[in-house]
């Protein structure tokens, strides 16, 4: 690393790198060369550091078995080196379980992106991007990193209340998420789905009821198998279900 070759030796070579600082800190302007097993790669990005001053988090990368790594901020105000060759660019997932995006405003839109996917077996990854204007100006991106146990569990959670919730720059999020139009993706050729608020105007105009609305729009993409799908609308289902019963033994 930064110039330097050191072996990680040990029984617990994870354990080594995070109490050796020469190992998990990767410095702005330097480029740390990391070359490991997949299970310690796994690991790594509960492992490793970035060190930079002023911000420029940006500089600080690691090539990582021949892949490129870069530090992304994290939900929680920290930082995390991750998959992705650009700090302000999508980070890499294999697969993208999914895509959400949300617009609201049409001269001064708010833009809203975000995704969910796998970034090594056992881990999934959710990234989240806000545009206040929609020209990359007032924006802002997020990532949360966490292992898992059970795939519907963590996607059901990305539908209901992503992360991008957090990072509306103050704004009011628009009321509408993913889980919205999942059904309708989920039973889609193309596995795609699209809400305009136009449409819903038409309908209001049609009933004779007064519509003064913001100009909206959202997309949902799903990259799921036939079984996946199957597993989240149980969890969905269960959900609903719980929410359901909650909602009716509370005391009127």
């Amino acid at each position: 690393m930064a110039g330097s070759e050191i072996v990680c030796t040990g029984r617990d070579v994870a354990s080594t790198i995070g109490s050796t600082p020469a190992l998990r800190e990767i410095r702005a302007g330097q480029q740390a060369r990391i070359t490991c097993g997949s299970e310690i790669e796994a690991q790594l990005p509960f492992l490793l550091v970035p060190v930079f001053g002023d911000d420029d988090y940006a500089e600080c990368l690691a090539d990582v078995n021949g892949g490129s790594w870069a530090v992304y901020p994290t939900v929680d105000g920290d930082y995390v080196v991750i998959p992705g060759g650009d700090s302000f660019d999508e980070p890499d997932m294999n697969p993208c379980w999914a895509e959400f995006e949300v617009v609201e405003g049409e001269w001064n839109p708010l833009v809203g992106y975000t995704s969910i996917g796998l970034l090594r077996p056992g881990i999934a990854i959710e990234y989240a991007r806000y545009d206040h204007g929609g020209i990359g100006i007032n924006s802002g991106t997020v990532v949360t990193v966490n292992r898992i146990d059970d795939f519907a569990v963590v996607f059901v959670a990305w539908l209901r209340d992503s992360v991008l919730g957090q990072l509306w720059g103050g704004d009011t999020a628009p009321p509408l998420n993913a889980a919205d139009l999942f059904a309708e993706a989920a039973g889609a050729a193309d596995r795609k789905a699209r809400w305009d608020s136009e449409l819903d105007v038409e309908v209001d105009a049609e009933n004779d009821e007064s519509v003064d609305s913001v100009p909206s729009w959202a997309f949902l993409a799903l990259d799921l198998s036939d079984s996946d799908i199957a597993l989240v609308r149980n969890k969905l289902s269960a959900r609903n279900l719980q929410s359901f019963n909650e909602s009716n033994e509370r005391p009127a």
